[in-house]
This record gives C-alpha cells, sequence and structure tokens, in this order.
C-alpha cells in the first residue's frame, strides 16, 4: 500500500464548511443582542429623549423590515440559480450531438421545482434562437417562438452567451400581458454553445414567496423592480413619494428593485414602543441570524453535491474534468488512470443493484487505501474510476497501482466474489497536452486492456505514443 489518502472531496471541505457555518451564526447572533442591550440601555439612560429615539427604532425597524424582505430575494434567487445550473447540467448529460433533450424526462426535477417554488411556471429549451422544447405545456414562449422577437434579446441573452453563465432577468412580459423572472442557463457541449435553457416564474407568486405579503399591517410600501436597459418595471403596492420613507435599493443578475417603506401613522410611538420595539429588535437579530444560518448550510450542501458524486462522496466527472485542466495548465509531468470492473455486469444481473453499489464502495475504499495523499480519484460514471497521478512519470509506477487494487476481494451477502480491474492509462505530457485527447486515450487504452483479457493495465496502443 502506498502511504495515505486524501480523496476529491476534500476539495470540499464539508467539516470545515459546518464549523464555519456555527461559527458565523454564533458571531450574527453575540453581535445582534450585544446592540440590542446597548440600544435599550442607552434608550433608558437617555429618557428625556425618548421620542426621538422611538422616531429612530421606528426607522430602524422599517429597514430591518426590507432588509428581510431582502434576504429573502437574495436566498430565493440563489436557490433558482441553483437549481438552474443542476437542470442544465442533467440536461448537458443527455445532449447527444444534434439530438436535442426532452424536458419531459426531467419531469421528475421539474416537479420538485414546482412543488418547493410555487410561482414555478414552465420551462424552455431553445436553440438557434428558437424554442425547440417546452414543459409542461404553458401558454408562453411555445414551441417554435423566435427569441430575437424579445426586447432583451440583445443586451441580455446575448450577453448570456459571451459570459457564460447563469442570469436571472425580470421583469419579462409576453403577448398576453404575462409578468415573468426567467432563469437562464447557457447549455454546452462538446465544450461549445448548444443552446439555452430557460425557467419561468410568475412575477406576482414570485413576490409572495419572499414574504411581501406578510409585512405588517401598520406599513405602507412601494416596491418597484427594473428591468436595466429597457422599460419594462412591475410595481407592487402604493405610491410612495414621502420623505420620511425608508428606502432600499438593490440588484441581482439582470433584475434591479428599488423598497419604500413608511408607517401609516408615525414612526415614534406611545412609551410602551420602547419596549416593544427592543423585544421587537431581538427577536428579529435572532430570526435573521438563524436564517443566514440555515442558507449557508442549504448553499454548501448545494455547493457539495455540484461537484460530488452522491453514491461514493468522489469527485463527479465534470468537477474532475476542470481539476485535470488546472493540472494541464501546470505544465508538469502527470498520468492518469481510468479503470472499471471487469464484468461488473454480472454483478447486478446476480446480486441486484444495492449490493452492486456496495461492491463500488469496497473498490472506493480499497483505493482510498492503495494511492497517494496527492493524486485525486473520480467517478467518471458507472463502475468507471479515473485517478489523476500527480508527479507520475513511468509505467512502473502505475503497475504497482494496479497490482495493489487488482484483483480484490468482496463479500456480497456471505459468499466471497473475486473481481479484477481493466485499466488504461494517459501520461501528460508524453501522450498528450490537452486534457480531453489524455482521458481519451487513457479510455481507449482502458479498452483495449479488456480486449487483451481483461485484468490488465495498458499503457500502450495505437492511440497515443
Amino acid at each position: 500500500m502506498w502511504e495515505f489518502y486524501t480523496d476529491g472531496v476534500n476539495a470540499v471541505a464539508p467539516d470545515i464548511g459546518r464549523r464555519e457555518s456555527v461559527r458565523q451564526f454564533a458571531q450574527a447572533l453575540l453581535v445582534s443582542v450585544v446592540v440590542v442591550c446597548v440600544f435599550a440601555g442607552i434608550s433608558m439612560a437617555l429618557h428625556h429623549s425618548w421620542e426621538q429615539r422611538l422616531a429612530e427604532e421606528g426607522r430602524q425597524a422599517g429597514s430591518a423590515e426590507l432588509m428581510t424582505i431582502r434576504q429573502n430575494l437574495f436566498l430565493l434567487m440563489s436557490g433558482q440559480r441553483m437549481f438552474t445550473a443542476l437542470l442544465g447540467q442533467r440536461i448537458e448529460e443527455s445532449i447527444e450531438g444534434t439530438h436535442g433533450p426532452s424536458l419531459s424526462d426531467l419531469s421528475s426535477y421539474l416537479a420538485y421545482e414546482a412543488e418547493t417554488s410555487p410561482s414555478f411556471l414552465y420551462a424552455t429549451i431553445a436553440r438557434d434562437g428558437k424554442v425547440i422544447d417546452q414543459y409542461p405545456l404553458f401558454d408562453g414562449h411555445s414551441v417554435g417562438f423566435d427569441l430575437s422577437l424579445l426586447p432583451q434579446w440583445k443586451e441580455h441573452i446575448l450577453a448570456l452567451t459571451s459570459n457564460d453563465t447563469v442570469s436571472l432577468d425580470g421583469p419579462i412580459y409576453d403577448e398576453g400581458g404575462g409578468c415573468y423572472l426567467v432563469s437562464r442557463y447557457l447549455l454546452t457541449w462538446g465544450g461549445e454553445i448548444w443552446g439555452l435553457l430557460t425557467l419561468h416564474y410568475d412575477f406576482r407568486l414570485f413576490l409572495s414567496q419572499i414574504g411581501i405579503d406578510e409585512l405588517p399591517s401598520e406599513y405602507r410600501y412601494s416596491f418597484n423592480f427594473t428591468h436595466p436597459g429597457g422599460e419594462e418595471t412591475y410595481h407592487w403596492g402604493e405610491d410612495i413619494d414621502e420623505e420620511r420613507a425608508v428606502m432600499m435599493e438593490a440588484s441581482y443578475s439582470f433584475l434591479s428593485w428599488q423598497m419604500r417603506l413608511v408607517p401609516k401613522g408615525e414612526w415614534a410611538g406611545h412609551g410602551m414602543a420602547r419596549t416593544l420595539f427592543a423585544v421587537m429588535g431581538l427577536f428579529i437579530s435572532l430570526l435573521m441570524g438563524l436564517f443566514a444560518f440555515l442558507w449557508m448550510r442549504h448553499y454548501q450542501r448545494i455547493e457539495r453535491h455540484s461537484v460530488t458524486d452522491s453514491l461514493t462522496g468522489l469527485l463527479n466527472r465534470r468537477q474532475f474534468s476542470r481539476e485535470l485542466e488546472r493540472e494541464c495548465n501546470k505544465k508538469r509531468a502527470f498520468a492518469i488512470s481510468l479503470m472499471d470492473i471487469d464484468d461488473f455486469k454480472e454483478i447486478n444481473d446476480t446480486w441486484g443493484h444495492l449490493d452492486g453499489d456496495e461492491v463500488l464502495l469496497q473498490l472506493v475504499g480499497r483505493m482510498k487505501e492503495s494511492v497517494r495523499m496527492s493524486d485525486t480519484i473520480a467517478r467518471f460514471g458507472g463502475d468507471e474510476f479515473i485517478i489523476l497521478l500527480r508527479d507520475c512519470y513511468s509505467a512502473s509506477f502505475v503497475e504497482r497501482l494496479h497490482q495493489a487494487l487488482s484483483p480484490f476481494e468482496v463479500t456480497i451477502k456471505g459468499e466471497t466474489v473475486r473481481l479484477e480491474l481493466s485499466m488504461g492509462v494517459a501520461f501528460y505530457p508524453l501522450d498528450a497536452t490537452d486534457a480531453d485527447m489524455l482521458v481519451k486515450i487513457a479510455d481507449h487504452r482502458m479498452y483495449h486492456a479488456k480486449m487483451e483479457g481483461k485484468g490488465r493495465v495498458c499503457v500502450y496502443s495505437e492511440l497515443g505514443s
């Protein structure tokens, strides 16, 4: 066995992330309690100025309400953005050349989004500027719709094409007067732009989700959402131009909004309002601290799942490709080893997929014990795994790794089963300097090893030096 192992999932550092989340939550809670206590003490000590202080507290409470709405907006839109990216990645995995993927095949994802986000309406896939798929059926931008007819085509959709990112945009109006918030994801395949995924959300229901309808009844409010670079706006609430209103402006992606809030009476209430506002301030501080902590945990969980394999906890294929690209850019010698279990289908057919998953986990444990701390393992798909072997120059180095892994024995329902691995290896820069070509060579050599009798390692074939 070779030294120790640190697998690819450590790049996500879940334990560190959890400790950091707890620390930030505790810090936010402490600051909130200290501020509230100090403010209450000063208010009681300076009783003669209580009216001015109550008025200031009232404005701060109004600002806190707007801040909560703002936090809800960012949280909800961040969730939509991450879901769009996740759905886009699943679509990219199903793209086969010119054959377009079907949203109906991903209906479980869309059904989950509709269940957790009531404002979700429908999704579309567009290619070459025209909608080619829609799910579920909706009287919006149906199949055949030309996206270049949209007023925001040049400023926003083409801008997304150049930035290669996920965007949120709104308000967007259709021909029927419907108003949407849209989330867009640039679909790529083979390293090139393939099309555009768009998720449509009902703007009115979206605002209800962030709690605007739940603002205390003693306030009057005005929310104006503006489409940057265009004339589209969406107004919610009353027209408020009073100087005493508290105001907050913010923006996210292609969405900008302005919020104003005033009380129906005066900012300063009766004498008991001092205590009530202190209690309210403490409650809001605690709530916002807890809300931030839960949001961070949710974000870390989504981020971790986006780069790791759900079964093994190793890096997934997409994240490994990024690691491989970065390693190529360092211009230092390394090798990649692509392997799979010979005749693994017989395991699934004989024992079932649950026991097949257990075999994979046992293999992962064996690999963790056999590679070095500097190496990175990823699940490439099915029973295929790939290892990035840094500072690896020779075939003997890889052959010793293969000897450490194959053959290996696993126990299934009390029965010992002997399994072997076929491995294909590619060296940088000897075989290639391009990440995709290195993977292609390793894949070719792995199947060459299978054709030579399985349970072998191949470091040479007609593809690559």
